[in-house]
């Protein structure tokens, strides 16, 4: 048994899905389990009917999903196929759901599950249409969550079971959904933007499946971004290890759940091109590899916060354990952190609300500052072309440096790309 995932932009438009055929053709006989995006940019329309409460905005937008699912099946199905009856009552189900918005996480969960819902089964309908029969699944019947309704941690136990129960391993192919789960009570969970790829290794980790692949829009793992640098290597092996501190520190092509109960099995990861099908793309494995060529991996719209002690006392234990507690129970991850002896700065993804919101809470115990529209590049792996290069006209406001990464916080005119 294999997984296999297939995220937005293999799965865009009719095209696109007649590409995933061509390559599911090649493993008809393989027992296997396909997880699914949403199509193309599907879930940020979603997310959109979810944050409006514009109702003519809201209509325009189900409008949207409605006809872009449509235009894809009407060019690969025939016209009395049951998947537009299915279909139809699928948006009439999501205009109800709408009307009940309470723009809460748990609403949030229900909404942006349409997407991941009405591609699989477009899929399942086109591949039957062409003779390859996959059994359709609920994701939410198969990977249960706790309570969170959003970024919602996984149930092993109770994972396991379902999975175990509703998998067969000889035989049979299945198709079913990346980002979506359900907690204990059965309501609609996700486990957070981008988690497809973690749902196939949940599934992959349950199955104990003989390898896990990933089928992006890219050749593999890449030692950086080609829209920013225009020279890059494709890494032929990883480490767990390495693949692991790569997502991390914000390489995209894995979500970075996805790397540890893949290696509590010893299951390969392979990372690989939809478009490329010769090409073998990263394979990560437990097994040691050769030195790489340096990593060089930015994250963008960052914020530097600084907490300067209030008492001119220095920093000790407590200090920076209430700072790490307060995060935890705020669920705010920090990209990089450093102490001096009067003083604690961190890096976190920008968010101008919950800066402020820190700021107070912290009044009287530290004086607060922050910078914000900032970036943050990591060097795996450097050498000194690679610092050279990266630094260069950028003013540095935190760096650290290790025996294997630099990493930097720093202000300059280098934007996201698109």
């Amino acid at each position: 048994m294999e997984v296999f995932k297939f995220g937005g932009a293999s799965v865009k438009d009719a095209d696109s899905i007649l590409n995933l055929h061509g390559i599911l053709r090649k493993y008809a006989d393989m027992p296997l389990v396909v997880v699914v995006s949403a199509m193309g940019k599907t879930t940020n329309l979603l997310e959109s009917v979810w944050k409006s409460k514009n109702e003519a905005e809201v209509e325009k937008l189900i409008s949207t999903f409605r006809d872009f699912h449509l235009e894809a099946a009407e060019n690969l199905l025939e016209k009395e196929h049951e998947f537009f009856n299915w279909f139809n009552d699928l948006t009439e189900n999501l205009k109800r759901k709408v009307i009940h918005n309470s723009h809460n996480d748990e609403d949030y969960s229900r909404i942006v599950s349409f997407g991941e819902l009405a591609s699989t089964r477009l899929i399942q309908a086109s591949l039957h249409e062409q003779g390859q029969d996959l059994i359709w699944l609920d994701a939410r019947d198969l990977i249960k969550t706790e309570q969170h309704f959003v970024g919602a941690l996984v149930d092993w136990d109770k994972t396991i079971k379902t999975v175990i129960s509703s998998i067969e391993k000889s035989g049979f192919q299945y198709i079913t959904q990346g980002f979506i789960s359900s907690n204990h009570d059965g309501h609609t969970t996700t486990l957070g933007r981008e988690g497809s790829d973690f749902s196939g290794s949940i599934l992959a980790s349950a199955l104990k499946a003989e390898k896990y692949t990933i089928w992006k829009d890219v050749p593999g793992v890449l030692s950086a971004d080609p829209r920013i640098e225009r020279v890059t290597t494709c890494y032929q092996k990883l480490t767990y290890q390495e693949a692991a501190e790569m997502t991390f520190y914000g390489v995209k092509a894995i979500h970075p759940k996805t790397i540890k109960p893949l290696a509590n099995h010893d299951i390969p990861l392979c990372v690989r091109s939809f478009m490329e099908l010769d090409n073998p793309g990263t394979l990560i494995t437990r097994e040691s590899t050769k030195p790489h060529a340096p990593a060089i991996i930015y994250r963008f719209n960052q914020a530097l916060m600084t907490f300067l002690v209030a008492d001119f006392t220095f920093v000790n234990e407590d200090h920076i354990s209430g700072i790490l507690n307060y995060l935890n129970d705020h669920r705010i991850s920090v990209n990089l952190m450093q102490t001096s002896a009067v003083s604690i700065s961190f890096c976190m993804d920008e968010n101008s609300e919950l800066l402020e919101e820190m700021r107070k809470d912290f009044v009287g115990i530290f004086k607060m500052s922050y910078n914000s529209g900032l970036k943050l590049v990591t060097i795996k792996n450097y050498d000194s072309k690679a610092l050279n290069g990266v630094t260069k006209g950028f003013e540095i406001l935190m760096e650290q440096k290790t025996r294997n990464n630099y990493r930097a916080v720093f202000r300059g005119a280098l934007n996201e790309p698109a």
